[in-house]
């Protein structure tokens, strides 16, 4: 008995252990395993007339996520790549963001105080929201997008299927607008 007594003992502190361990890069959350280092991974959408039409506040058109086969951890944070467009530019604005697991998704900050943003899995398609704030991102100026007062505040992006395609994607879409 004493040794079952002395293994119940231990079991808060093997609890304690184990959190400490899945602290670090092994402690991908659920956004994190969708984007494998080594890979080109995206999950992009691009908002058709009908859909800005309905949402007439909106002014992102096209917004995508991805992660280079050269794409880093950073002190435990996944770095993917955001691009957006919006409505009345011509060009393509991006930033790259510094993600960690948190609770069902994943908290991020744009680089150079863009903002945050939160990523979760809504089905198969990735679900980001911009906070109250707003998100900024980088081109030939600076601009932002979400925050509390537009239609830009809950965006769904959907996967393409594999590293070529979204490669593809990518670049057909840059040249599309």
């Amino acid at each position: 008995m004493r040794s079952l007594g002395t293994l119940l003992s231990l079991i808060p502190a093997l609890g304690f252990a184990a959190g400490i361990l899945m602290t670090g890069p092994a402690a991908a959350g659920p956004v994190e395993d969708r984007f494998p280092a080594g890979q080109t991974t995206c999950f992009a959408r691009r908002y058709d007339a009908r859909h800005l039409d309905r949402h007439p506040r909106q002014t992102v058109t096209f917004l995508a996520l991805s992660r280079r086969p050269n794409g880093a951890v950073d002190n435990g944070r996944t770095v993917l790549l955001l691009e957006a467009e919006l409505r009345g530019k011509r060009e393509r604005f991006e930033g790259a963001i510094y993600c960690k697991p948190e609770g069902v998704g994943s908290r991020c900050h744009v680089e150079g105080d863009g903002g945050n943003l939160l990523l979760r899995l809504d089905g198969g398609r990735l679900r980001v929201e911009p906070s109250a704030e707003g998100l900024g991102l980088e081109g030939s100026v600076f601009i932002s997008f979400g925050g509390k007062d537009g239609d830009d505040r809950v965006m769904l992006l959907d996967k393409a299927g594999d590293p070529a395609t979204c490669k593809a994607l990518l670049e057909s879409e840059r040249e599309g607008r």
